[in-house]
């Protein structure tokens, strides 16, 4: 037999603006006298299920797997364990879905147990932290500043552009530099930040 637990652990953080919705913990056990197949297949469908509700969330796969990888059933998925961890072999294993994301120390057994301990220390860097803030200055729109700009246009002589202009290239782009001219004087100006993990669908 071969039991899995799962559980969802969402992290309360005091921003609104979060990299990852969701992580996702997954704590196996693969006894060493069961089919590792249909063990190794269980995980598979748990964590496809998991990832297919929430794509962008962090899925973490943690346990003592008995000689069994998920190398070639999770490719994208990265080992986090390099030491050993009972003896010279490495039974107790980690995935990620983020690579890079720790690092590994041995430490000593806990108690009588055969299997070493494993200190995984985070080295993974937010997006937030890796980029750079991007500053854009947009137009806010209102009824107020549009029967100002309404008001401009009501008081322009258009004429005037007719009999300045040689062509009718000439007069679109003097008529479009007015008209930006006009909505840079009657339209506020807001400065947004937009941060490397906000989510597009966010305003």
């Amino acid at each position: 037999m071969m039991y899995s637990r799962r559980r969802t652990a969402r992290t309360e953080l005091k921003t609104s603006i979060r990299e990852f919705p969701k992580i996702n913990l997954l704590v196996t056990y693969i006894p060493p006298n069961v089919n590792s197949e249909q063990a190794i297949q269980q995980v598979v469908d748990i964590v496809s299920d998991l990832q297919a509700k929430s794509p962008d969330s962090v899925t973490i796969i943690r346990g003592d797997f008995n000689h069994n990888t998920l190398e070639n059933e999770l490719p994208l998925f990265f080992q986090y364990i390099d030491c050993p961890t009972r003896g010279k072999n490495i039974l107790d294993l980690c995935y990620g879905n983020f690579k890079d994301a720790y690092k590994c120390k041995a430490l000593p057994g806990l108690g009588k147990s055969d299997h070493q301990m494993m200190q995984l220390t985070p080295k993974y860097g937010t997006v937030l932290k890796k980029s750079k803030v991007d500053k854009q200055v947009v137009s806010v729109w209102n009824a107020e500043n549009t029967e100002m700009l309404q008001e401009c246009f009501d008081c322009t002589d258009w004429t005037g552009f007719e009999d300045s202009c040689a062509n009718i290239d000439e007069l679109t782009d003097s008529i479009t530099e007015y008209i930006k001219f006009c909505e840079n004087v009657t339209i506020k100006k807001k400065e947004i930040v937009y941060f490397p993990n906000s989510k597009p669908w966010l305003n």
